[in-house]
């Protein structure tokens, strides 16, 4: 294995190759996954789950914000 990580195949310049890409279109798994997984519009579960998260912090501010003013003293800021 050559320092790159590669076997003797495609260099880092992007001469000659000698790996097999595989397409994986035509993989039923694949095809039944990637339904199941990636919407129409290419967004992936990933992308759903980020929304989430982000929008679960952004509440969680929300809520914090509202508990700290409640529990100030009155007259102070």
């Amino acid at each position: 294995m050559s320092k790159n990580g590669s076997d003797g195949g495609a260099s880092m310049d992007g001469s000659d190759s000698s790996y097999e890409v595989i397409d994986y279109s035509e993989n039923p798994l694949f095809l039944i996954l990637s339904a199941i997984f990636q919407d129409e519009d290419g967004n992936t579960i990933c992308d759903y789950l980020d929304r989430l998260v982000k929008a679960v912090d952004r509440n969680t501010s929300a809520i914090n914000a509202k508990r700290s003013k409640r529990s100030r003293p009155h007259g102070k800021l």
